[in-house]
C-alpha cells in the first residue's frame, strides 16, 4: 500500500519498526528468516525490487559456523570431546545454515541424528535487543488505541526467549513427537534428551529434502498440502501446541504425501476454548454466517461492538474472495491478488484496527497462519482451504 494511504500515526509505528529491524541483531535474523518465506512473485511490484534487495542482503550475511567454533559449542554443552559421544560427526558440511542455528549429520550408537547448534553470541545479543522493543511502545499505541501494547510486546518477549533455550524446544518436540508417534503420514523426530541442552539440540534424523527446493519427480504436490494442512491445524488439538514456524525448511517430505515436522523453537500452547472460538470464526467467514462470526469474534475479544464485527467479516470476504469461500488455487499469484485487493482497502481497514484488540495468546497462533499460507502457496495447489483448515482444527491430527 502506498505510504500516502496509511494514517499518520501507523507511518510513525512502520517508521520506527523498520529503524529498529535494520539496526539490531533480532531484526538482521528475522530479515534473513523471512527471505525463506516471502516469494517474490507474491509481492506488489512497487514494493518487490526494495523488498527482495533487503532480504537478499540478509541472507547473503548469513555464514557458517567453522568447525572449531561448533566443537568447543558440543564440548561445553556435553562436557567432553564431541567425537566421544556421538560418531561421524560431519563438521565440514552443515545440512542447514541458518541465521540463528546450524544443524550436523551425526550417528548415535549406529542411528542418524542432528545436530543443532545456536550461533554464539545470538542469545546474548537478542536478549538486549528485547529491552529495545519497548520503544515502540508510544507510537504502537498512538496507531492502535484499543491493544494492550505492553501486555503484546511481553508475550513476544517471552516466546522469542523460549527460541533461545534449546532445552525448552527439546522438550516442546517431545511432546509433539509422542502425540504423533502413531500418525500414518505426518512425524515428528524425538530429541535424544540426555544430549540436549541450552545451546545444543539432538534428534532423530530425518531422510528426506524440504519444502525449502524443490519436490521430488512424482510427488503429488496437493497431498503434501493437505498432510501440511491438518498437521498445522490439528496439532494445537492433538497436542495442545501452536507450532509458530512452518517454513519450507522446517518440513521434511519423507514419502508420498508424508511429512516430518522439525524446528520447534517458535511454539505456544493454546487454550481449548480459544481454539473452538476461532474454528467457529473461520467456519462463519466461509459461510458468510454474520450472527455466528460476531458470536466468535466477540468471545475472542477482538471487538466489543457487533456492528464493528459484522463490518470486518464483510471486509474480509470482499478481500479474501474465493480463497475464504470454496475450493481455489494458492499460489504466488493467490497472494499477490489478495495483497492488492487488501490495499484497495486500507482506508477500511486501519479504520477498523484502531478499534480491535489482539489478545497477546493470538500472537503466535497467528504467525502460524501466516507461514502456514505462504509454505502452502509453495506448492500451487487447488483445494476448499477453509474448510479444510477447520476440519484439521476440530478433529486434530
Amino acid at each position: 500500500m502506498a505510504d500516502d494511504q496509511l494514517p499518520p500515526a501507523v507511518r510513525s509505528l512502520t517508521g520506527a519498526a523498520t529503524q529498529l529491524v535494520r539496526s539490531t541483531t533480532s531484526g538482521r535474523i528475522g530479515l534473513a528468516h523471512a527471505h525463506a518465506l516471502v516469494d517474490p512473485a507474491a509481492v506488489p511490484a512497487r514494493l518487490r525490487g526494495p523488498i527482495t534487495e533487503e532480504l537478499e542482503a540478509a541472507a547473503a550475511k548469513v555464514a557458517p559456523i567453522d568447525a572449531k567454533t561448533v566443537t568447543a559449542i558440543l564440548k561445553d554443552a556435553w562436557g567432553q570431546d564431541p567425537r566421544k559421544v556421538v560418531d561421524d560427526l560431519d563438521l565440514e558440511a552443515p545440512l542447514v545454515v541458518g541465521p540463528g542455528a546450524q544443524v550436523h549429520r551425526a550417528t548415535l550408537d549406529g542411528a542418524p541424528v542432528a545436530v543443532k547448534v545456536l550461533r554464539p553470541g545470538v542469545s546474548e545479543s537478542i536478549r538486549s535487543d528485547l529491552g529495545l522493543l519497548d520503544t515502540l511502545k508510544v507510537p504502537a499505541g498512538a496507531a492502535f488505541p484499543a491493544v494492550d501494547v505492553g501486555a503484546l510486546i511481553r508475550e513476544g518477549r517471552e516466546r522469542v526467549l523460549d527460541e533461545l533455550d534449546l532445552e525448552h524446544e527439546a522438550a516442546t518436540q517431545r511432546t509433539a513427537a509422542r502425540a504423533l508417534r502413531r500418525h500414518a503420514v505426518i512425524a515428528v523426530p524425538l530429541p535424544v534428551s540426555e544430549l540436549c541442552h541450552e545451546r545444543v539440540l539432538v534428534t532423530a534424523f530425518v531422510e528426506g529434502p524440504t519444502l525449502a527446493g524443490t519436490l521430488p519427480a512424482g510427488e503429488d504436490a496437493a497431498a503434501i498440502a493437505r498432510t501440511l494442512l491438518r498437521a498445522a491445524m490439528g496439532l494445537p488439538r492433538t497436542a495442545g501446541l501452536v507450532h509458530a514456524d512452518i517454513a519450507p525448511g522446517n518440513v521434511i517430505v519423507t514419502g508420498p504425501g508424508s511429512i516430518a515436522l522439525v524446528d520447534f523453537g517458535a511454539t505456544c500452547r493454546v487454550e481449548r476454548v480459544r481454539l473452538d472460538l476461532g474454528l467457529d470464526a473461520l467456519t462463519a467467514l466461509r459461510e458468510d454466517d454474520e450472527d455466528g462470526f460476531v458470536t466468535a469474534v466477540l468471545g475472542l475479544g477482538v471487538f466489543d461492538d457487533p456492528k464493528l464485527a459484522g463490518q470486518a467479516l464483510r471486509l474480509l470476504r470482499v478481500v479474501g474472495g474465493e480463497l475464504l469461500t470454496g475450493p481455489a488455487r494458492l499460489d504466488a499469484d493467490a497472494l499477490l491478488a489478495l495483497a492488492e485487493r487488501a490495499e484497495a482497502h486500507t482506508r477500511a481497514f486501519f479504520a477498523l484496527a484502531r478499534q480491535a484488540a489482539l489478545d497477546p495468546r493470538d500472537l503466535w497462533p497467528l504467525r502460524m497462519l501466516a507461514t502456514l499460507v505462504s509454505t502452502l502457496a509453495r506448492l500451487g495447489t487447488t483445494e476448499d482451504w477453509i474448510a479444510l483448515a477447520v476440519a484439521a482444527g476440530r478433529e486434530g491430527c
